[in-house]
């Protein structure tokens, strides 16, 4: 009678384990199940704004004042989902956009040429509907650079980028703001961005010996090819 119990609590307990294992089999496959959904609906959405590295405006030195060609602007290549030109047709500006950084301190890097602007390249490509930076000289040595008259755009005034495979992205302006150098540290960060969700560029203007920046920031509106 005994081995009998033994037999039939040794049949319930290999059971129950089994019924255990079977449990935990199926929770893990619905977890995996379901972090595989998870990641590839993430990886499908965009990207959300990046942390903000950009702090401090670097003092200008060995910008170049000699005129850019028309050669040299013709044969200046990016990457093709890189920004190459920008235009601002308010301005008269048509300039070429250099690949720039920032530094690990924080300090925005800026073209070496008056006649030339700055793209960071750790903020977005133009079309990532993400913040896309661009520095550029107002005047240097007092000579009047490519960002002269920044501060006398209006919103609604039109910013244009072409980018290395040619498509050419119009962003209208929303706001211009001019801002102390010692507020940099609070000012600049918003310059990576977006303005409600949207594709946002930032043109950021300085000049040497100036104690003060211009932000411009306006939205995409327009794409074409």
């Amino acid at each position: 009678m005994a081995l009998k119990i033994n037999r039939t609590i040794t049949k319930i307990t290999r059971i129950v384990g089994w019924g255990l294992a079977i449990i935990i089999l199926a929770c893990f496959i619905k977890v995996f199940i379901w972090e595989k959904a998870y990641y590839k609906r993430e990886s499908a959405s965009p990207r959300s704004d990046s942390v903000a590295v950009i702090t401090k405006l670097p003092e200008l030195k060995n910008i170049s004042t000699q005129p850019i060609t028309s050669d040299e602007y013709a044969s200046h290549q990016v990457e093709a989902k890189n920004p190459r030109y920008l235009k601002i047709e308010r301005l008269h500006v048509d300039c070429i956009i250099a690949k720039g950084s920032v530094s690990n301190d924080g300090k925005l890097q800026y073209p070496d040429s008056i006649y030339a602007t700055s793209w960071y390249s750790g903020s977005s490509k133009p079309g990532n509907n993400g913040a896309i930076v661009i520095s550029g000289i107002e005047s240097f040595k007092e000579q009047d650079g490519q960002f002269k008259g920044l501060d006398t755009l209006e919103a609604g005034d039109q910013i244009s980028i072409i980018s290395g495979d040619s498509i050419e992205f119009k962003y209208t302006v929303k706001t211009i703001s001019m801002s102390s150098s010692k507020d940099a540290i609070t000012v600049l960060p918003k310059a990576e961005q977006r303005i409600d969700g949207q594709e946002t560029l930032s043109l950021i203007g300085i000049s040497d010996g100036s104690e003060s920046f211009v932000v411009v920031r306006a939205v995409l509106t327009e794409r074409s090819k």
